[in-house]
């Protein structure tokens, strides 16, 4: 299956965010867990002129809650993790938003996601002025969303 999957790409005309298949890979393995129980972590990429790409996802750690309806991410346990990433690259790898997992074929963000999400932003300190949010679904769907300073908007996969 995975030899015929490539990136993958989200977007609109003024948006536009690309997961590597190797990604893909690791969120697929999430939703194939025999636990009922969300998992997530942070999104660590590029940003260039034209796109983000996603090329890392942290995993689920031991500071994390999480149960059947929710994921909540700890910072003490993510905010290393960016630095690592953020050295290792000289810099150009950086935090770029969050994720996890909802066991839905068709997964929309909760209020509390939106609200979790628009909180990471106003808190984070970083030059750029978005956070994406990718929401993994049952059977290979997602839900994935650029927020900005203003709003949230969902990226469609292109095809």
């Amino acid at each position: 299956m995975y030899n015929k999957i490539k990136n993958i790409e989200f977007g609109n005309p003024n948006h536009r965010i690309i997961i590597k298949k190797h990604v893909f890979k690791k969120f697929h393995k999430y939703m194939n867990k025999k636990t009922k129980n969300e998992a997530g972590g942070i999104l660590l990429g590029n940003v260039y002129k034209d796109r983000c790409e996603i090329v890392k996802i942290t995993k689920p750690n031991k500071y994390d809650s999480f149960g059947p309806n929710y994921f909540v991410r700890s910072k003490r346990g993510a905010q290393p993790q960016i630095n690592r990433a953020w050295k290792k690259s000289n810099g150009t790898n950086i935090y770029l938003g969050e994720w996890h997992t909802h066991f839905a074929n068709d997964p929309k963000p909760s209020l509390t996601d939106k609200n979790m999400i628009i909180n990471s932003l106003n808190k984070t300190k970083m030059e750029i002025n978005f956070l994406f949010l990718v929401i993994v679904g049952l059977n290979n769907t997602f839900w994935v969303g650029k927020q900005t300073r203003e709003k949230l908007i969902e990226l469609n996969k292109i095809i």
